[in-house]
């Protein structure tokens, strides 16, 4: 278990540009096992220092990852952490600042992380939603967009590729010399 003080020390140690990126998610990792154990009163002065730290880790000392990697595991562990604060209203003054991360990741990331902000917008929307409903039309536009997208999306991944034993178009060739 981390005590308020190893907190602390983690979340220093995290600000550090020159930290292995190893490093960097375990101690991910170990805050994040650890978040649920933080008390009310320590949990607005824990957060007036994560916060930013999982914003810069977000923005800047990650990059948007495709393949399974170290820097997705540190995204995901971030977005998996950022999910845990939304149930508590010390998270209020964050708000806009959470919308809108998770909308930048909808649209730049992965499946799996885009998953985890759908579940902190849909929640945050819940818990706070007047203060979130600025961010309302960009999510629709969003939404919108994939929507518009969707025709080619589709014929992409459906696309005819005779070589490739795995594409829709040889599944149906199979199905109809059964």
């Amino acid at each position: 278990m981390l005590t308020p003080e190893k907190f602390k020390v983690n979340i220093e140690t995290l600000q550090r540009v020159d930290l292995l990126a190893q490093d960097r998610l375990q101690i991910l990792s170990d805050i994040r096992d650890s978040i649920d154990l933080i008390h009310a009163p320590e949990h607005s002065h824990f957060l007036q220092l994560l916060f930013p730290t999982l914003y810069t880790i977000l923005n800047q000392t990650t990059a948007p990852a495709f393949v399974e990697g170290i820097d997705q595991s540190i995204r995901k562990t971030t977005l998996e952490i950022l999910n845990r604060l939304l149930s508590s209203d010390v998270i209020r003054p964050y708000v806009d600042r959470v919308l809108q991360i998770c909308l930048k990741i909808l649209q730049e990331d992965n499946e799996e992380n885009a998953v985890l902000c759908l579940q902190s917008i849909f929640s945050l929307h819940k818990v706070f939603r007047p203060q979130g409903d600025t961010q309302v039309q960009a999510f629709l536009d969003f939404a919108r967009k994939m929507y518009e997208y969707l025709p080619t999306t589709v014929a992409a991944v459906f696309a005819a590729h005779p070589n490739d034993p795995n594409s829709a178009a040889s599944w149906q060739q199979q199905q109809q010399q059964q």
